[in-house]
């Protein structure tokens, strides 16, 4: 990345308007982590997300971007994307609670699943967001701690029972069509 790292970050998380991939003709800008997540959350806010129409007015946003490529997360992403989420937020939900984006690897997803499911993902997230955050209101007046890393906090603050980690051994072994070994 060197010194197009900057270029590289919003290009590949933020809006993608460069082709990076050779192989790919035809390049348009598109949305994709950030703006992808903006233009859900206004669909939200406008009643017209496909998934759901129902949702109530006075919600709450709690954007998670989740990187399957964990060279990407590193110490400091979550601010750098929050610091370029935080002037689009404000431009098109100004008046809405929206979160600062959580941003874990896909492992984390992964490995914590059954812990999202049994707890939720709000419980979690806002026990997060209080460590990371300063002036959580009910606007966009949130400050981010630099060093944020949901990754590094679920690690920190969750173990992962053994039976968990076999259970989940066993799991992979067979998607790749093997048999995991008995233990002598």
């Amino acid at each position: 990345m060197g010194g197009d790292a900057p270029f590289y970050l919003k290009n590949k998380l933020v809006s993608s308007e460069k082709n990076l991939d050779s192989t790919r003709k035809n390049k348009k800008t598109e949305r994709v982590g950030v703006t992808q997540l903006i233009y859900q959350m206004k669909l939200i806010d406008e009643d017209k997300f496909e998934w759901d129409s129902n949702i109530p007015d006075d919600v709450a946003y709690y954007p998670v971007l989740v990187l399957e490529d964990i060279r990407l997360t590193v110490p400091g992403i979550s601010y750098i994307l929050n610091s370029w989420y935080k002037p689009l937020l404000k431009k098109e939900l100004p008046y809405q609670m929206c979160n600062p984006i959580i941003v874990m690897s896909i492992n984390t997803l992964i490995t914590y699943g059954y812990l999202f499911k049994q707890h939720g993902f709000h419980k979690i997230f806002d026990q997060y967001l209080s460590k990371v955050t300063n002036n959580i209101t009910d606007e966009i007046n949130w400050e981010l701690n630099p060093l944020a890393d949901f990754n590094v906090y679920m690690q920190e603050n969750y173990r992962v029972p053994k039976s968990e980690r076999i259970r989940r051994f066993k799991e992979s072994m067979k998607c790749f069509g093997l048999e995991a070994s008995k233990r002598r």
